[in-house]
């Protein structure tokens, strides 16, 4: 039964849902593999609701024509292919109908797409996916940009390279996004990337298996779709395409920042640093230092696993140790000189830095000159290996329960520790003392205004305020059982 005063490609069933329904022209139906017409279910009986949903998917059909009759052949094109894809009913009256849709249900199919590329980044040969995606001789002709995604890929990477905005680690977080959209979707022009590609990817992100169980946490995958709009960016700014599928895609989330980790109380400090559990191993140095170094400066263990001897030095009678930029950093305000405070040196820091020295001196042909040579300087995350050690092996020795529930009144929230909460821990106390939030972001590394007297403290006079602050990192009786480095 055809509604009246509306266009034609609005139907009503028997079943009184609304079916989006169009007539495909004679000149291009040789292009779409012969069909007459299609038919859409639009899942709804409120002609509202319909109407608009029919006028979209026709705007799409258009289009489609109209490329198909500049000699675009979607059978060719893994977009036609996954996106619309038609099936054939036969109603109770022997009317036979032919719905189609742009979503492609076959998700187990991409997520082993998904988990062949990740077998494929494990091995280190990172190379984009190619499955069964010709385009158009000639792409520009058919409403395409010339510019495939991977071509798009080699110039933003390289863009970014020359501009020294990212960093190794950041270069392969990027690529590896990059690839996961190329391996579901095919490398093929930028513009051929709907927001239906997108919202495909998004999905299969939320359904993708995390190393440490269960799935991807919502920051993971926002920090990826976030790479890919990004991505995007470039490419409109760069007068490549017009359109940014990703744009606004974030889920989400609704946890503060300063949620996502917390500190770590007094008494898991105690356990932590527990003697019986907490013990100076020579071969591995780096499981002892980092811990105390975190705890004692606020560093990030990445910063910490990329000292050198040169890196630790005085300043006017203070011991200092620098984050430079020649380290792997997470932005310019990471660069920074930190006083080294008492109970560092009580605890043999010093010590430890003087004996890697007469290593060097002693053996000519040692050329390592870090703190920590024990871990590799290859790893993506510089300290990963120091990390893993804490957060599995260590808390669950001391019997600290790293993942709980806690309860403020009516709001139960999860709380998370690790590594890092020896950092919020510093960062805590910062605040609950009273230090002033531009002497804080000097020793954390974090943004630190726009007052020029606070931006940078490089000279004896100017570090007193760090060497006070520090002094506030008291951590009562959980650090005095600390084994004194030999």
């Amino acid at each position: 039964m055809r509604i009246p005063n509306v266009p034609t490609y609005l139907v009503k069933g028997l079943n009184s849902r609304y079916y989006f329904r169009i007539i495909v022209p004679a000149d291009v139906r040789n292009a779409l593999g012969g069909q007459r017409e299609y038919r859409r279910a639009l899942k709804t009986t409120d002609f509202r609701k319909a109407l608009p949903m029919a006028w979209r998917a026709a705007a799409e059909c258009h289009r489609l024509f109209e490329r198909c009759r500049m000699g675009y052949d979607p059978l060719k094109e893994s977009l036609f292919n996954t996106q619309l894809l038609i099936k054939r009913k036969t109603l109770s009256d022997g009317t036979v109908l032919e719905e189609f849709s742009f979503d492609d249900p076959d998700v187990e199919k991409d997520l082993k797409r998904l988990d062949a590329y990740e077998k494929q980044q494990a091995t280190k040969n990172l190379q984009f996916p190619k499955h069964s995606v010709r385009e158009p001789v000639d792409r520009r002709q058919n409403g395409y940009s010339s510019v495939t995604l991977s071509e798009l890929v080699e110039k933003y990477t390289a863009e970014r390279i020359s501009r020294k905005a990212w960093t190794e680690n950041t270069k392969t977080e990027n690529v590896s996004a990059f690839a996961k959209l190329v391996s579901i979707v095919g490398d093929r022009s930028i513009d051929a990337i709907t927001r239906e590609d997108a919202t495909r990817l998004l999905t299969l992100l939320q359904k993708m298996p995390s190393k440490r169980g269960g799935t991807l946490s919502a920051n993971v995958i926002n920090k990826k779709i976030g790479m890919l709009s990004s991505l995007y960016i470039y490419a409109i700014d760069n007068h490549l395409t017009e359109y940014n599928p990703f744009k606004s895609l974030q889920i989400t989330v609704d946890d503060r920042p300063e949620d996502a980790q917390d500190a770590y109380t007094l008494d898991e400090l105690r356990a932590l640093f527990n003697p019986g559990y907490f013990k100076i191993d020579r071969a591995r140095p780096s499981r002892f230092w980092i811990p105390i170094l975190m705890a004692l400066t606020g560093c990030r263990p990445g910063e910490l696993a990329q000292l050198e001897v040169d890196d630790i030095f005085d300043i006017d009678g203070i011991s200092c140790l620098h984050i430079n930029d020649l380290m792997q950093r997470k932005s310019r305000n990471a660069i920074r000189t930190i006083p080294i405070s008492v109970e560092l040196t009580r605890l043999g820091f010093l010590r430890f830095v003087d004996q890697r020295r007469q290593e060097l001196e002693s053996d000519k042909k040692l050329k390592d000159k870090r703190l920590f040579r024990e871990l590799s300087p290859n790893r993506p995350k510089k300290a990963g290996a120091v990390s893993s050690w804490w957060n599995e092996t260590h808390h669950k020795h001391c019997q600290v329960v790293r993942t709980s529930l806690i309860t403020r009144g009516r709001v139960t929230k999860k709380r998370h520790v690790s590594l890092y909460s020896l950092r919020h821990f510093v960062q805590t106390k910062f605040r609950a003392e009273g230090i002033a939030e531009t002497i804080s972001a000097e020793i954390v590394g974090h943004d630190k205004g726009e007052t020029t007297g606070y931006k940078t403290y490089a000279k004896g006079g100017q570090l007193k305020p760090l060497v006070e602050a520090i002094k506030v990192l008291d951590y009562e009786d959980a650090l005095a059982n600390v084994p004194v480095w030999p």
